[in-house]
């Protein structure tokens, strides 16, 4: 990550540019067995050979969903307030499916999560 304290600012943006090109990219995200989050590198595909069979064919599929994303979701990616949202959610519905609580408990739980996380990030 780029930061405006950087001693090297030219180096970092060189590095961020290399890695933001689609051949860089499209190398380490297969590579790292990661889903691409580049909606053109998306739809040609990732060759992940080092992946075992069964993990490329998982992430074949999830990679060829990418391409089909709505552009909110991209939105919700950069919004200042989505781990406000995101983490609470996946916490308390994993605590509702598992049986840690019921489904009302955890609607309930998340709002006051997502309140408090928001005051956080807010100070």
């Amino acid at each position: 990550m780029a930061l405006k304290t950087s001693k090297s600012p030219r180096d970092v943006g060189a590095f961020l540019d290399f890695m933001a090109s689609e051949a860089s990219y499209a190398d380490f995200t297969a590579r790292t067995n990661n889903i691409p989050a580049h909606a053109g590198l998306a739809r040609k595909g990732v060759n992940y050979a080092n992946a075992q069979p069964g993990a490329r064919a998982a992430l074949g599929v999830f990679s060829g969903g990418v391409a089909n994303l709505s552009p909110v979701a991209y939105q919700f990616q950069g919004y200042k307030f989505n781990r406000a949202i995101m983490l609470p959610t996946v916490a308390r519905v994993t605590q509702a499916i598992v049986g840690e609580m019921s489904v009302d408990d955890a609607m309930t739980r998340i709002n006051a999560d997502m309140q408090d996380a928001v005051k956080q990030a807010q100070k």
